[in-house]
């Protein structure tokens, strides 16, 4: 499991191969639609911000590729459901539109047999179906996918980096800037360990850095958010 999650994935430009497929509890849900073309959703997080991204290798070899990926998501969903649900977690007297952000991206890799580095750029925005007064709020689950939608636009560079130094282990290094009024900042680190050839277990931590120039007023301007990861992921 470990040789085909390896350089894999978000992050990269190669893809699963027709037929294979991956899923964690957070991990999205890949699937290979062809040899080249891979479509990804958010796991757990498509309930409230529901998002899907197609993927196509442009240019591999065996230790560079060069991929394009296309991406929608929807991610007043949750919102909506939070201002009319019972848990009235969103203010009745606040208007939460029904809004979409497309999304394209270009990536590129490096890889051999134990490491792989992948650089990303995806450029997103957000569209909303009629008026608001929507603002920002401290939702994590959706925050870098809102904010197109609050600051107009979205430029997110990305890096990633896997290591397999061991036959059942792959540890991987990530972060990410959002950059559209405010900066966004996201690193994580993450071991997985295989138990199976179609099962693994994993920990690690995640950690942001956010600055929004149209924040909500229970929140400083600058803010922090930490949170540790574990998931069970299993492949096909």
């Amino acid at each position: 499991m470990i040789g085909l999650l390896l350089a894999t994935g978000a992050g990269t430009p190669w893809t699963l191969g027709e037929g294979n497929a991956v899923v964690g509890m957070f991990r999205p849900l890949s699937v290979g639609l062809g040899p080249v073309t891979e479509a990804s959703t958010t796991g757990l997080v498509s309930f409230l911000a529901p998002r899907v991204e197609v993927k196509r290798t442009l240019l591999t070899s065996p230790s560079l590729g060069v991929a394009g990926s296309v991406e929608l998501s929807f991610p007043t969903y949750g919102l909506r459901q939070l201002q009319t649900g019972f848990l009235q977690l969103v203010g009745g007297d606040q208007h939460v539109p029904v809004a979409f952000v497309p999304g394209v991206g270009a990536w590129g890799g490096w890889r051999n047999e134990d490491w792989c580095v992948g650089l990303g750029l995806v450029t997103r925005v957000g569209v909303k179906v009629g008026d608001s007064d929507l603002r920002l709020q401290d939702l994590v689950w959706i925050d870098t996918m809102i904010t197109p939608l609050t600051e107009g636009w979205s430029l997110q560079p990305r890096l990633r980096v896997d290591w397999s130094p061991f036959e059942r282990w792959l540890f991987t290094a990530a972060g990410r800037a959002e950059v559209a009024a405010g900066p966004f900042l996201i690193g994580r680190l993450f071991a997985l360990r295989s138990l199976a050839d179609h099962v693994a277990i994993g920990a690690g931590a995640a950690g942001a850095l956010a600055n929004y120039s149209d924040g909500w007023q229970l929140k400083p301007r600058l803010f922090t958010e930490f949170a540790p990861e574990f998931d069970l992921q299993v492949r096909w």
